[in-house]
């Protein structure tokens, strides 16, 4: 089953520094690219996230966003009994040492550990942020699988398509030998009125025949055009295999173009040319 490099997914789950909301995007792209921005609650998370993004796709730009939504303004609050035992020691060593007891609350507020911010420090752990992780590849994954099948249906349409060209050209060139005698037959007859030597006739139309004779060029066509099928069926990504197979396509394409000995056969070469440039358009956009 193809699948596609384009896909979407959000998710959202509640974890110990609030709700995270994730989105994730994947584009084409001919390696694996992966574009993170993550909150500051989830920074030592990085390394893990791309590490199973790595594992979870093989091919595309992936870009995955998060970002932390607070419920409301969190309130920063005193540590009402720290600050009471502050005071009470404060007062002992007034007494003590016969100092005075007049203690300011701002000195008092001023103490290490009276006020601390709320999850400043906190840090979202794996196990908390991995199901939504989950749950947004899940997402684009199932767009990814949809998109395949669309790409499944598009890729069988066009390789119909250059099977028949290549039928009609296997047709032509078994016809292509008595074509070619017969044709130059003609133009030595309009030469001159003398009887043709047929001994060398025949190594003249041997010499076209083997100039213009295609056959191995559509043997390695057929070769191509079948590894393209098995390759395509099967459950790897095999978007970058897929590209090589269609580049010696179009390169027997081309041959076969270059040895054409009629306008019919040249114009079913350019005809697979344009087929395999529209598979290749497709094939862009398969992992």
């Amino acid at each position: 089953m193809l699948s596609s490099m384009t896909g979407f997914g959000r998710a959202r789950i509640q974890t110990c520094c609030g709700a995270i909301n994730l989105e994730m995007r994947t584009l084409n792209h001919r390696f694996l690219d992966l574009k993170t921005r993550m909150p500051r609650q989830a920074s030592p998370l990085e390394e893990q996230v791309r590490a199973y993004l790595s594992k979870v796709f093989s091919r595309g730009r992936i870009e995955l966003r998060a970002d932390v939504e607070r419920e409301g303004e969190e309130m920063v609050m005193p540590n009402g009994e720290l600050l009471c035992a502050y005071y009470r020691e404060l007062s002992r060593l007034s007494d003590q040492y016969d100092l005075p007891r007049e203690v300011e609350l701002s000195a008092l507020l001023r103490l290490p550990g009276v006020f601390t911010e709320p999850r400043k420090d906190q840090v979202i752990p794996w196990d908390e942020f991995a199901p939504a992780l989950e749950e947004a590849c899940e997402a684009v994954l199932s767009m990814r699988r949809e998109e395949g099948e669309a790409l499944t249906e598009a890729v069988k349409g066009i390789v119909g398509e250059i099977l028949e060209i290549h039928k009609e050209l296997s047709s032509k060139q078994e016809n292509l030998l008595s074509a070619s005698k017969e044709k130059l037959t003609e133009r030595l007859k309009l030469l001159a009125d003398l009887p043709l030597d047929e001994g060398r006739l025949e190594q003249e139309v041997a010499y076209i025949a083997e100039r213009s004779d295609i056959r191995e060029e559509l043997d390695r066509l057929s070769h191509h055009l079948s590894r393209f099928g098995e390759v395509a069926g099967g459950d790897s990504p095999c978007g970058r295999e897929l590209d090589f197979i269609l580049q010696e396509m179009n390169r027997e394409a081309n041959t076969i173009a270059s040895k054409a000995s009629g306008v019919d056969i040249s114009q079913l070469a350019l005809n697979a040319r344009v087929k395999i440039e529209q598979l290749r358009e497709q094939v862009q956009n398969i992992e």
